[in-house]
């Protein structure tokens, strides 16, 4: 999380597909309601994963990619311990390819047609591959998933 970030208290629970229903119009309308601009995105796929990005602006409808080198991929990887580890996959440098969000679709890290993190308008299927922006691992079990919830919370 960004320094300039890490002394505000709390977190503001401003979207969830339990309360709001799976809204693709819902998410971003509520992404934009001005609770804050920095947002965690949390997933939870039906192999019980949980992944998720950090971005520094809401998420909008856009008709091209927006965000900044503060974005970040991220995901909860149990251990052998039973305790979880948070892994965090941040910007390369290679391009600025950080959030793209339509009418149909939301992304988050892309380039040579992959995505770091993908999901459609019914808010129910996903995809997670490695990609150019952060070189991360994929986020799930596998690259296609299931979505069980999301979430979005604002600092």
């Amino acid at each position: 999380i960004p320094k300039r970030l890490r002394i505000k208290r709390g977190l503001t629970l401003i979207y969830s597909m339990q309360l709001h229903g799976s809204s693709l119009s819902t998410f971003y309308e509520r992404s934009t309601a001005g609770y804050g601009n920095a947002q965690i995105l949390v997933i939870r796929d039906t192999d019980d994963n949980i992944f998720g990005a950090f971005t520094s602006e809401p998420f909008r409808k856009n008709s091209g990619f927006y965000g900044n080198g503060e974005t970040f991929l991220w995901k909860i990887e149990p251990s052998i311990e039973k305790t979880n580890r948070l892994k965090l996959y941040l910007w390369k440098q290679t391009n600025y390819f950080f959030i793209n969000s339509t009418n149909d679709y939301v992304s988050v890290g892309s380039g040579g047609g992959k995505f770091g993190l993908w999901f459609d308008q019914q808010m129910l299927h996903g995809r997670s591959q490695v990609c150019e922006t952060f070189r991360n691992d994929v986020l799930s079990t596998s690259e296609e998933f299931q979505i069980l919830d999301i979430e979005l919370w604002a600092f």
